[in-house]
């Protein structure tokens, strides 16, 4: 086997004690490969995405799901209040909601603020309560990460 640098190529042998050089070399490979395949990935918009990542659905361990993402712009945040933004999910008792979170910007202040707290979701909206004026974020997101039957 020939070792490349600069174009230039220098051989490389394998004795025995190389042996376990190569296998660690490929349980390593292996734990890496493990790791990126779990990480979560996907793109944050209003378009269903996989998340990676896999939901263990009523306690059967051949029953995982795949679970999705989506991001929905929810707008400003209300004066002591709830606003009621659509998620257009047909969710259905089926479903499972893995987590969902949301944050909200003030872009004159430039300040953002977690929402989770203020949030509840139902089969058709997205409900953010405030107990207080928060209408200076005028910028609001929410992501819903679930499971469809």
């Amino acid at each position: 086997m020939n070792f490349e640098d600069n174009n230039i190529a220098y051989p490389v042998s394998y004795t025995l004690d190389n042996n376990t050089l190569l296998d660690n070399l490929y349980k390593k490979t292996n734990e890496l490969v493990n790791i990126i395949n779990v990480k979560k990935t996907g793109i944050y918009g209003d378009v269903e995405a996989l998340t990676s990542q896999k939901w263990l659905f009523d306690s059967t361990p051949t029953q995982f799901k795949e679970v999705f993402w989506i991001t929905v712009e929810c707008g400003t945040l209300p004066n002591t209040g709830t606003t009621n933004t659509a998620h257009n999910l047909a969710m259905t008792t089926n479903w499972e909601i893995a987590n969902f979170y949301g944050v909200a910007k003030d872009p004159t202040a430039v300040n953002w603020i977690k929402i989770d707290h203020l949030i509840d979701i139902d089969a058709t909206n997205i409900n953010i309560t405030t107990t207080s004026d928060l209408t200076a974020y005028t910028v609001s997101r929410v992501t819903i990460e679930y499971v469809k039957p």
